[in-house]
């Protein structure tokens, strides 16, 4: 699936005509994707809050966990089906409207650019013989267009096929992410997502003008990083707080966006202001601004299991045994999530970036307007915040903080 360049929309109705109007006038098909864009946004800013801390890098990618996790709210009912909503930020979003908004992020996904390339794919494995009710998998077949398996769970081989799956949808760049002890006799369905992108840069670094300098880590001490340089026109924003700059892909749809904090202020303080509230606010304030801007170029894989800061962020009795209703998957109350475990990679370099995201589920049985200035020098030489994010429909498809760039 490729992306395509950005469609600038824009709707208008009069105060006169709005209620006679509104009663005829068909949705918007940006609207539900967009509101669940910015559901898994929120998710992703309040997973960060809770993943940061960690003195080595933290890189995910929360399209990819709330969709994993949003198949699985298709089989919830009751408490456990609350939880979740308030974990994913849809409390407030009917069922049918996160489907279609689902359904649109993955066909808005398959618009051609030939300079990037972004895959979504989405996988359920079902134990051989084991009755799911039929309105379930309708559902995550169509909103997800999720491929459905049926085979032998039970077995440490289980894992074989699923991780060649999840290798050959990520470009093998994640292998492995299931382990045979992740399979047992009570095993009765894996849940996957794969989510993997590449795309060149709008304009790429001059490969003569990267030069080994400086990075400060946590903690003060340094390390020599390649880092690359770039003298343009750019997307940028700065008050006293932070730098920010938008790095472009392709046909300037998808794009990176580079979060710097001053030289004063720690990363991890400044990780507090990353909510989606402040991401929205802050994306009025970028504006065209000539400058360097100084880039390490970076390669790295981050795992997580997530079912712990998942409980603690609001859907625990999906977690627990007897507790758990995912009834809307067979019909009855005897299915609890044993593991949710997350992996990504990054890897950028003058000329393109390659990033992916896998998410694995197992379920067993029993601010202020700032003025641009003519001219900044931006070196990204200290702890960052990182973005992959689609301007279409609004959709952060990676993030992540970087301590530590490994060339």
């Amino acid at each position: 699936m490729k992306v395509s360049t950005v469609i600038a929309l824009t709707l208008g109705m009069s105060l006169l005509g709005s209620v006679a109007g509104a009663q005829n006038a068909k949705i918007d098909p940006l609207t539900r994707p967009r509101a669940v864009a910015a559901a898994g946004n929120d998710f992703g800013f309040r997973l960060l809050g809770e993943l940061g801390a960690a003195k080595g890098n933290v890189f995910y990618s929360p399209a990819s966990i709330s969709m994993a996790l949003g198949m699985v709210y298709n089989g919830a009912a009751g408490t456990t089906r609350d939880g979740m909503a308030k974990t994913l930020g849809i409390d407030k979003m009917t069922l049918n409207n996160f489907n279609a908004g689902n359904a649109g992020i993955m066909q808005m996904m398959e618009k051609s650019d030939p300079k990037v390339t972004t895959n979504i794919a989405n996988g359920i494995w079902v134990q051989n013989d084991f009755p799911l009710l039929p309105e379930f998998i309708t559902r995550n077949k169509t909103a997800f267009k999720a491929e459905v398996t049926n085979m032998d769970l039970t077995t440490p081989a289980a894992a074989r096929p699923i991780n060649s799956w999840i290798a050959k949808n990520t470009n093998d760049k994640i292998k492995d992410l299931l382990k045979p002890t992740d399979f047992t006799q009570d095993t009765r369905l894996i849940l996957a997502n794969a989510v993997y992108f590449k795309g060149e840069w709008s304009v790429p670094f001059e490969k003569d003008l990267t030069q080994d300098a400086d990075f400060t880590l946590v903690g003060g001490k340094t390390k020599k990083v390649p880092m690359m340089s770039r003298h343009d026109d750019f997307s940028y924003v700065e008050n006293n707080q932070f730098q920010a700059i938008r790095l472009p892909y392709g046909g300037r749809r998808i794009m990176m966006t580079v979060i710097l904090p001053k030289a004063n202020v720690k990363a991890d303080a400044f990780a507090k202001s990353l909510t989606v509230e402040n991401w929205i606010a802050w994306q009025q304030l970028f504006s065209k601004n000539k400058g360097t801007l100084r880039l390490p170029k970076m390669k790295l894989d981050y795992e997580v299991g997530l079912n712990d800061t998942l409980s603690k962020m609001g859907m625990q009795d999906a977690f627990t045994a007897g507790t758990a209703d995912l009834s809307g998957m067979t019909g009855k109350m005897d299915l609890f999530i044993t593991l949710v475990r997350h992996k990504a990679t990054l890897d950028v370099n003058e000329t393109d970036t390659e990033a992916t995201g896998a998410t694995v589920i197992g379920i067993s049985t029993t601010s202020i307007m700032i003025d641009p200035i003519p001219e900044f020098e931006m070196t990204v030489n200290r702890p960052f915040f990182v973005t992959i994010n689609d301007s279409q429909t609004g959709a952060i498809l990676f993030m992540g903080k970087i301590n530590d760039p490994q060339p």
